[in-house]
């Protein structure tokens, strides 16, 4: 099977995460034994202040395209971007048109090296009247599949609508990643019926996110995340400055540094001991010890993981409000919030306000491999959002053993749909730190294989790919309908 993916969500070496299940979808399905490959659409961005050199822009990427298109090996999948005209004269909803003609321009020779026998795009506003172009192009079948949330960005105005509408009538199959999606489909666009929207799920990497393979690779931190227990006492300070200089001294001598909880212990054990001499040995002398190994502070803390980028629809304000009173009531919380976006230094004004600086650490945009080593150093995920489609990340946490708290969003309530998976609650700040309490008190009682189970059992990219490859087949036997124009 020849299958054609047009996406304009996919990675690329300027922005490896954009996108990314859609491109670990792909992958999946090349590995059940479909050859699919994708066609991915980027904004080529053009200035209205300069018309002269917005003019020659145009023309050298016009001479680019009638030159051809070359497939490029992309993480093992063969990818042609082409670039579409934004931004100068052009107004967004113009878009998906200036989006299919240049999609156009490099049809007839793409489908000339590769006779692609079906087409599968993601999100009907910018994808879907192309999508539909490239499979009236060959008289193949068109699968769609929505993604896009809140789903009124693309529906509220009229001009937007028509697009959407008309990218999900040129689909012989329409696909929704959440059950929430589609009934918000059908609830926003009655013309589309709920018989022709499938619900399959966004998909996880279970053999990436791993807690096997995370705990394989975890590497002693030197900041070693101290911060936070610091404040509490000048004998932690003193224990810090220990631990700190031993690493750096084996380090300068190019041995393997310990951890610092190994440190911890052994300088515990002096203490135990009795201090003899040295310059901290009047602020430890006679100081009951405390612990401060790692694993202690695992023990005492129920640490909060939140990973998203800091917009509005995010709702971290509300969480900050909400983990404020769940903290006052449950000492031991303590919250991490991984991402950046135009929020992040209010949402830092507002943790200050609410006196969490102790409790909450603000943590910049980090790889794939930097949230699963988040998520092995977590207690559970919590997703405050006021809208999601799916809520990839939750079941991203969940692979590896994390029991997920969300608000009543959409999406996640396909996978936390039972309390041994999480909670979930209503979409108000009263709810989410009463759920952040609750939560707190049962965290020992989660079975962390029985999580990660639920997420390979159910989403799982592989498992998502034969799905999807049941919805080619009975489209492939099958004539296509009479598609809308386009």
């Amino acid at each position: 099977m020849k299958l054609l993916v047009v996406s304009n969500m996919y990675p690329s070496t300027a922005n490896p995460v954009g996108g990314i299940f859609v491109h670990e979808q792909v992958k999946a399905l090349r590995r059940a034994g479909i050859d699919a490959r994708v066609a991915s659409g980027k904004p080529l961005w053009l200035s209205g202040r300069r018309p002269r050199n917005t003019l020659r822009v145009v023309r050298s990427e016009l001479s680019t395209r009638r030159k051809g298109f070359a497939w490029v090996d992309y993480d093992g999948v063969p990818t042609v971007s082409f670039n579409y005209f934004a931004g100068a004269f052009a107004r967004p909803w113009l878009y998906p048109w200036i989006y299919r003609s240049a999609l156009m321009d490099v049809i007839p020779n793409l489908a000339g090296d590769f006779p692609y026998e079906l087409v599968h795009t993601h999100t009907a506003f910018l994808d879907g009247r192309a999508g539909a172009a490239a499979a009236r192009f060959r008289s193949v079948p068109m699968v769609l599949t929505e993604h896009t949330g809140p789903f009124s960005l693309v529906t509220d105005d009229w001009r937007f609508r028509q697009h959407t509408l008309a990218g999900m009538n040129g689909a012989d199959r329409i696909i929704a990643v959440s059950s929430a999606l589609r009934t918000e489909i059908t609830r926003r666009l009655p013309a589309i019926g709920e018989s022709r929207i499938d619900v399959v799920p966004n998909g996880v990497d279970t053999r990436f996110f791993d807690p096997a393979i995370a705990n394989a690779d975890a590497s002693p931190d030197p900041a070693c995340d101290w911060a936070n227990a610091l404040a509490r006492s000048k004998r932690e300070l003193v224990l810090y400055k220990f631990i700190a200089g031993f690493r750096l001294a084996m380090l300068e001598r190019g041995e393997e540094p310990v951890s610092g909880s190994e440190v911890a212990r052994a300088i515990e054990l002096a203490l135990l001991a009795g201090v003899g001499e040295g310059p901290y040995a009047d602020d430890i002398e006679g100081t009951a010890p405390t612990p401060l190994s790692g694993d202690a502070q695992d023990e005492d803390c129920v640490n909060v993981l939140w990973v998203g980028h800091l917009v509005d629809v995010k709702r971290v304000d509300r969480l900050l409000e909400a983990f404020a009173i769940a903290q006052r009531r449950v000492p031991a919380l303590r919250l991490r919030l991984v991402g950046g976006g135009e929020l992040g230094a209010s949402l830092k004004q507002q943790a200050g306000d609410l006196g969490l600086g102790k409790v909450v650490t603000f943590v910049p945009t980090k790889s794939r491999q930097g949230i699963r080593k988040e998520m092995a150093a977590a207690d559970l995920l919590v997703i405050s959002s006021e809208t999601e489609t799916f809520g990839v990340v939750g079941i991203e946490a969940m692979a590896m053993g994390l029991p997920v708290l969300t608000t009543d969003c959409g999406g996640p309530a396909d996978y936390v749909n039972e309390p041994r998976y999480g909670e979930l609650v209503p979409n108000n700040t009263e709810d989410l730190a009463i759920g952040l309490q609750r939560i707190a008190a049962r965290i020992a009682g989660f079975d962390k294989a029985e999580l990660r189970r639920h997420a390979v059992e159910n989403f799982d990219f592989d498992l998502v790919a034969r799905k999807l490859a049941g919805i080619y087949r009975e489209m492939l036997q099958r004539e296509p309908l009479q598609r809308a124009a386009a």
